[in-house]
Parts: C-alpha cells; structure tokens; sequence
C-alpha cells in the first residue's frame, strides 16, 4: 500500500516552512492541497511558495487550471493521485501539505459524485437571495433536504445555495449523493495536524496580511481584473481577492480592506481547526513546542518498511 503524509491545519500557522524543513530531511516531495493555489496567476494572495522554493523541493499541484476554472475537490483527488504515483515511482514518499479539509478527504477518504457547478443557477439563487435573504432559501433546503439544512447554518449563503444547486443537478438531496463515496486509492496515510497558541497564530496572520499587502496584493488583484477575470468568478472568493476588488470598486478604503481580510482570515482559521478536529485520525503538534516530534512521528512512519 502507498505511503502518504499529510501536514496540514490553520492557514498561517506554518505548514509551509515546516514541510521544506521535512523535505530536506526525508526523501519526501510536496503535493499542495490547497484550493486556491492551484490557480495560475493568484500568487500573492494565496501564499504560494517561490519559484525557487518549488524546484528545490520538489512542488506538485501549483498552478494547475486558470482563474476562470471551476476546480473541484475529484478533481484535485483525481489529478494528485496521478502526481502521487509518479511520486512513489522515483522511490519518495508523498507529504501532502495544506489547509483544504474537502480537497484532503476526496483525496484520502474518498470522493461523492456530485455534480459540477451551474454558475446560471447559482447567480439566479444570489439574486434572490439579495432580495429576500438566505433565510429565505434556507427554508427552501430545508424541505427539500431537510438533512443537510440542518447541517449547514442560515446565513452560510455559499454552502446553501451549492446545496441546492446538486438538487437541481442531480434530482437527489445532496445529503444522499455524500453517503456514496468512491475510493480512488487506498493509501497508508500518516496525518498530522499542526497548530500554535492562539495569540501567536493571530500575530501570524496579521503579519502575513500585511505582507500580503506590502508585495503587491492589490497590483495583483488589478491585474487579474484587466486581464478579463470577472470578480465574480468563485476563484476571487479566496482570503484578501474580494476585499481588494472591493477597494477598487470604492466600497472599501485600503485600511478597512486589510482590516476585513485579517479578521475574515482569523475567521477562517477557526473554520478550518473545527474541522480538522473532526477527523480522529489526525494526530495534532502545537508548532511552539512540539516541532521536533512532528520531525520524529515522520521518521518513524518512513522507516518503518517502504512503499509498496
């Protein structure tokens, strides 16, 4: 059975120092699951590696389809599992490293087959929504799939209207379409969960914000938009793009701009911790103090018998 590692937790938290620092320990290569990294041309915003940092260490799954691409969580399973065997084909080990829960269980557990997104439909839902509120299409869900309304909170917009976007894809609730997974691969995973203390990660994300600022975020936002990308697409929905385009359009000042990508990405860090927390085949380091057992747990698996 393949062996696989999979690094993940909390944007800002360091995922990516750490897995440079384990790639240049152990023969492994970095599969990125993130799921606004794979688009080309959002490099800022999304705390891509460098260029420099990709070649040394060997990065899969960076730069993958276009802005304009509706990229899916199969998708990625489907397309990193091709990398994953070429991985394990040179004689390394897979570590797979990020911050994307969905995009790591269709790659690991297994995928649903839904189907892709209707971006007609889901604009006609936004209107009507703006006219009568989520609540209003909340209840909608709720008599159609009762299972997943109660899953999924009234004023998560996004996650309601894809809930009702598969029903009217698929004709089924999106709650039985998510009980029928196919395994792609089965793999030999060793998870690790990394987080810090929470003072230290909101420092983190600030700084991080505030770098993202200072290297070009809003150049990089403007220059998307002149190339044709519409803001509406769901790849500008990523942490810092939709603020900034909001800034352009005038609706924010610069500073109300990073002070809505801080706190929506300090938001978002809890999203991702709770769950992440679900998953009890994680095994969970705090990065102030426990780094080296993160360093001996990868040790360990790999040496304990090879791929195969």
């Amino acid at each position: 059975m393949i062996k696989l590692i999979a690094l993940i937790g909390p944007t800002a938290v360091g995922k990516t120092e750490i897995s440079h620092e384990l790639a240049e320990k152990f023969p492994l290569e970095i599969v990125s699951c993130d799921s606004m990294q794979v688009y080309r041309d959002m490099d800022i915003g999304t705390a891509k590696p460098s260029s420099e940092e990709r070649e040394k260490d060997c990065y899969h799954m960076i730069d993958v389809v276009s802005p304009d691409y509706h990229y899916s969580a199969g998708e990625y399973a489907l397309d990193a599992a091709k990398v994953i065997e070429g991985i394990v084909n040179r004689g390394r080990i897979p570590l797979i490293s990020g911050g994307s829960g969905l995009y790591l269980d269709a790659l690991v557990y297994g995928i649903s087959s839904m189907p892709k997104a209707d971006l007609t439909f889901r604009k006609k839902l936004s209107q009507e929504s703006d006219k009568k509120g989520s609540t209003f299409l909340h209840k909608i869900l709720k008599e159609i799939d009762p299972e997943s309304a109660e899953k999924i909170h009234t004023n998560d917009l996004k996650r309601i209207i894809r809930a009702l976007e598969v029903y009217h894809l698929a004709g089924e609730p999106m709650s039985e379409i998510q009980k029928i997974k196919s395994k792609i691969v089965e793999y030999n995973c060793l998870l690790i969960g990394v987080t810090r203390e929470r003072d230290e990660l909101y420092k983190r994300i600030e700084m991080r914000v505030d770098s993202m600022f200072d290297n070009g975020l809003v150049e990089e936002v403007q220059t998307l938009m002149e190339k044709g990308y519409n803001p509406e697409l769901s790849s500008f929905q990523a942490l810092g793009y939709k603020e900034v385009v909001k800034y352009l359009n005038g609706k924010f000042t610069l500073e109300e701009a990073k002070k809505k990508v801080k706190t929506s990405t300090r938001n978002f860090a809890k999203r991702q911790f709770t769950y992440f927390r679900k998953n009890k085949d994680i095994k969970w380091f705090t990065l102030d103090s426990e780094k080296q057992k993160v360093f001996e747990e990868v040790g360990k698996f790999i040496s304990d018998g090879g791929n195969g």
